[in-house]
Parts: structure tokens; C-alpha cells; sequence
């Protein structure tokens, strides 16, 4: 055992302070919770409050905010929470609300300046963007607590917005040309 294990040991074995750090420990999965929800809740708070003219925000479920553009026919944006303790942001294109077959949609985000995850559920394609941090490591934790929580939220919602600007022309682009032949050239 180090020197500091040793007197961390010692003064968490202390009377006074074992009650405490016990009462901690079975307690802190509730604290993480309780973390991750205020912290969600402010990002969405900001998400809306920073939004761009022309789109409307809206909460999708618990852990996702959707994003309509009154430009856009087929695609939303999106920014949520995962599994994973991650945020993520990216777009996706409901297949539903298309009728005709669709060529090279993915090869032209592929192609793209984006870095997308693809990915096809029987709904939509769904491009995806992550965010560095990940909650998932203990490390990464303090960039959301109550004092920190806001310089985080700025940089996500900020980065969020600057996408959805930027890729506004691609989807302007992808939605002129499924209306018209079907086809997307790259």
C-alpha cells in the first residue's frame, strides 16, 4: 500500500467518517443520475434557447432533441444521449416519407467533410457525430458538474448549430435531387 492509500485508508476508517463515505458509496448511482438528468436537461435548455431561425426544437423521449428545418422535406437533425454516456448529434433521412429508390444518399456523406457513423434502422438512415467526452469514464465527469456544466453545454450547443447550418446545403442539395430523379451524384 502507498503512502496515500494509507491515510486515505486511516481517515476513511475514522468513526466519524466511515458512516459517511459508506452512506457515499451506496448512494452515488443516484447522484450519477441525478448528475446526467441536470445535465441533459440544461444542454436542452440551451439547444432551444440557441436555436437558428427557421428550425423548431423539439424533445423527442426523454434523451433526444429533434430538429425540424421548414427548408428541409426528408431529413431532421438530431443531438441525444446514448447508451454509452455519450452525445451525439448528426441528421437522418426518414425512408417513410419517400417513395421512390434512393441511390448514393450514403456514399455522399462518406465523401462528405464529416466523419459520419452510418447506420439504417427500417426507418430512416440515420447519420451520426460524436461528441469527445465520454461520461462512461469517471475522469470525464467533472466537465459536468453544476459549477462546470455550462461552459460544456455552450461549446456542445455551438458545435451542434454550426453543423446544422453547415450541412443545410448538402440536405438542400440531396432533397432537390430526390424530388427530381431519385438520383444523388457526387
Amino acid at each position: 500500500m502507498t503512502t496515500f492509500d494509507e491515510k486515505f485508508y486511516e481517515l476513511i476508517t475514522k468513526k466519524e467518517n466511515f458512516e459517511y463515505a459508506n452512506e457515499i458509496h451506496q448512494r452515488f448511482d443516484k447522484v450519477l443520475d441525478t448528475l446526467y438528468e441536470r445535465f441533459w436537461s440544461s444542454l436542452n435548455k440551451i439547444i432551444t434557447k440557441n436555436r437558428i431561425d427557421n428550425f423548431k426544437v423539439n424533445s423527442v423521449g426523454v434523451w433526444e432533441i429533434e430538429i425540424n428545418c421548414n427548408d428541409w422535406e426528408y431529413f431532421k437533425a438530431f443531438i441525444s444521449w446514448n447508451d454509452e454516456y455519450k452525445v451525439q448529434y448528426g441528421i437522418y433521412l426518414s425512408n417513410k416519407s419517400i417513395k421512390k429508390k434512393i441511390s448514393k444518399i450514403d456514399t455522399y456523406f462518406e465523401n462528405s467533410d464529416y466523419l459520419f457513423e452510418l447506420s439504417n434502422d427500417s426507418d430512416n438512415n440515420i447519420y451520426t457525430l460524436y461528441f469527445d467526452e465520454d461520461f462512461a469514464i469517471e475522469s470525464e465527469l467533472i466537465k459536468i458538474i453544476p459549477e462546470n456544466v455550462d461552459e460544456l453545454n455552450k461549446k456542445y450547443s455551438d458545435t451542434f448549430w454550426e453543423f446544422v447550418n453547415s450541412i443545410s446545403k448538402d440536405i438542400k442539395y440531396i432533397e432537390k435531387q430526390i424530388n427530381n430523379n431519385g438520383e444523388i451524384s457526387n
